[in-house]
């Protein structure tokens, strides 16, 4: 598997079982795909401020991005941003074991 499609799976694994964001009470989570991870990290890439939301903001000339607007919305990159992770979250090291790494989560 690549990078993309295992982010994937760890995010969809994390939001789902960790976070329980996919049940019938609270907030909705819909599965991930890794084309939405490619346009992620293409919003990071083409952020031309220091606000993240200012991508999709219409009234500031020379910073948002129709394509962005097109391809994700604001609210579902911030769903994205909250469950990110590049490893299975649950073979992580607790604190208090003895070899634990504090950036096992990145």
């Amino acid at each position: 598997m690549g990078y993309y499609p295992t982010v994937t799976e760890c995010i969809n694994l994390h939001a789902i079982r960790k976070k329980s964001l996919s049940g019938d009470y609270g907030h909705k989570f819909h599965l991930t795909t890794f084309e939405e991870l490619v346009n992620w990290d293409g919003i990071i890439v083409c952020n031309q401020s220091k606000n993240i939301g200012n991508s999709w903001d219409s009234v500031i000339e020379n910073i948002c991005y129709p394509i962005i607007d097109d391809t994700i919305s604001y609210c579902w990159w911030l769903d994205i941003r909250c469950c990110l992770k590049q490893n299975v979250w649950n073979s992580e090291m607790k604190q208090d074991d003895a070899n634990y790494d504090p950036m096992q989560n990145y």
